[in-house]
């Protein structure tokens, strides 16, 4: 089996963030923590892919890894940081030699509805494995999940269904058989062996790395492109997969709901002294707030938080110091901008750049 994409993902990820981040930053990305300086950190460093793409990352597993790169003389450790690192020449030079043969998968790209997406797998896995057991008469059987609000939803889709359980099965294997189709071969191998059924239990996301020979670590990346595919692809046009669009839950938008209240005042004209009032939330709390809604909102305006003169001034001082890191740059403005109004205009810059 070969295991160089995981160093591959490593040396990237490092290369991105080039020790302005700690490694414990760079796992928070992976897993998907719901916080602003993880989403922001997505928009700073180009790496919005990768977010969520391994929800079940164990911290052990990533150190690991990076004393791997480190022993190998790939990576160095910034100031004798042993959370920060930035490649080695060697590394670079390793890095060029991975990007010959990897890459990440084009769909992990649709990452709209990436709250939804765990929940949507394993819903869709379970009722594939039900339906399954139910048209073969089995009526005992060890479900792959166990989670309550998975249960009852997939209780719910099979027993809400007009259809009998053997046309609802057909349905769902031909919309399902239809979306795989138009997958690259490996990531839809991936996602149907760890599918469920009448005497065939499935495989884990590890276990399918082993089966189609490749890195375990590529195989998660593999599994969550597929998943996000078929999301995309169901929420964009849920007509021509009924059956799918009726296991995706409602969707809403991604702030959140803190997040959102503060929205809905700030439409209301209310400046940030009163935004704090209002809410009974800390000065800190409210700038989190006005950092997700610039991350999160297009086109949303900042200019009674950040006047341009001050933003401007911002940009120029990160060009120049090359970092997006706030000390640096607080250090060289003083008082002519806060640290919120720095992390504001990254954020925003980090969205035109992206938008552009």
């Amino acid at each position: 089996m070969h295991v160089s994409f995981r160093y591959y993902l490593m040396l990237k990820l490092i290369s991105q963030i080039n020790g302005e981040r700690t490694l414990s930053g760079i796992i928070h990305i992976l897993q998907g923590r719901q916080s602003v300086q993880a989403i922001q950190d997505c928009a700073f460093f180009h790496i919005q892919p990768l977010y969520h793409t391994f929800d079940m990352l164990e911290r052990g597993h990533l150190l690991s890894l990076s004393d791997d790169c480190l022993g190998k003389g790939w990576i160095s450790q910034l100031n004798g940081d042993h959370e920060k690192y930035a490649l080695t020449p060697s590394g670079i030079d390793t890095l060029s030699q991975l990007a010959d043969r990897h890459s990440f998968p084009q769909d992990l790209k649709y990452t709209e509805n990436v709250r939804m997406e765990t929940d949507f797998w394993l819903k869709l896995q379970l009722c594939v494995q039900t339906l399954s057991e139910l048209i073969h008469g089995s009526h005992s059987f060890l479900p792959v999940s166990h989670r309550a609000g998975i249960t009852e939803a997939v209780r719910r889709f099979i027993i809400g269904s007009r259809a009998r359980r053997k046309d609802l099965a057909c349905a769902l294997y031909e919309e399902l058989y239809s979306l795989l189709e138009t997958m690259p071969v490996t990531e839809a191998d991936i996602l149907c062996l760890q599918l469920s059924g009448y005497g065939m239990p499935g495989l884990t996301v590890d276990q399918t790395g082993s089966a189609v020979k490749i890195d375990t670590y590529q195989s998660h990346v593999f599994s969550k492109a597929a998943i996000r595919r078929l999301l995309h692809t169901v929420s964009n046009i849920p007509s021509d997969f009924p059956t799918l669009a009726r296991l995706m839950s409602k969707k809403r938008n991604d702030l959140s709901r803190s997040a959102e209240e503060t929205y809905h005042l700030i439409k209301e004209g209310l400046t940030f002294e009163k935004l704090t009032e209002q809410r009974q939330l800390s000065h800190g709390t409210i700038e989190d707030h006005i950092i997700e809604l610039t991350l999160k909102i297009p086109g949303f305006n900042i200019s009674s938080f950040l006047p341009d003169s001050v933003n401007q001034m911002i940009i120029k001082s990160a060009t120049r110091l090359h970092t997006k890191q706030l000390k640096p740059i607080k250090k060289e403005l003083r008082d002519q901008a806060s640290y919120f109004q720095i992390r504001l205009a990254l954020a925003k810059e980090a969205v035109e750049r992206e938008g552009n």
